[in-house]
């Protein structure tokens, strides 16, 4: 199943790379910074609170409670100066209604745990940003970010090894379709600083 979302979600991965490009060391400012984990906030906290609403699938995946890392984002944006956090629309964002939705769509946000270890080390002197302040959603799993995840990978494929074709199907769809908002989160804000259309 991990081979599967892999493959069908690589060029989405590709596109995501892309157009995150001003998040780079080289090219990063604070200002920046604060746009983009606001775009993340808009997608995460939704998408963490329907799969707590869903739960027979925290029963299935391990340390389910310390996944949920939104509220590290508004932490790291209290830590950036940003005081008020109104919730911000997040067109298309993927139903989480099904066992088979909800590990598609954590597939994408444990996902981002992988590269955001490299993320917060790498971001962090640049903006003069601690792991504990400013760098908190990234930095969450510390130490245990390759065990968090091959525990979700052996939830994954135990979940996928008693799935029909459809609902590995629905899965990938999920992935697909997690990506697709993160990528229409991050062009519109790109959009909106730079004061060009999408």
């Amino acid at each position: 199943m991990l081979s599967e979302l892999r493959g069908a979600t690589a060029s989405r991965h590709a596109r995501l790379d892309r157009v995150s490009l001003e998040i780079r060391p080289t090219q990063v400012t604070r200002a920046s910074y604060v746009a983009f984990l606001r775009g993340m906030l808009a997608i995460v906290r939704p998408l963490e609170e329907g799969l707590q609403a869903f739960p027979s699938f925290e029963e299935q995946v391990p340390n389910a409670p310390l996944r949920r890392r939104a509220y590290r984002l508004t932490s790291d944006l209290q830590s950036l100066g940003v005081a008020a956090l109104p919730r911000l629309d997040a067109p298309n964002l993927p139903a989480i209604e099904s066992m088979s939705q909800a590990f598609g769509c954590s597939y994408v946000l444990e996902g981002s745990s992988l590269g955001g270890a490299v993320l917060a080390r790498t971001l962090g002197p640049k903006l003069q940003l601690s792991f504990s302040a400013g760098m908190s959603y990234w930095a969450a799993y510390g130490d245990q970010v390759g065990p968090m995840w091959t525990s979700f990978v052996a939830a994954l494929e135990l979940w996928a090894a008693g799935a029909t074709e459809s609902d590995r199907r629905a899965a990938v769809a999920s992935a697909c379709a997690t990506f697709d908002a993160f990528i229409t989160q991050t062009s519109a804000r790109n959009a909106a600083s730079t004061g060009c259309a999408p």
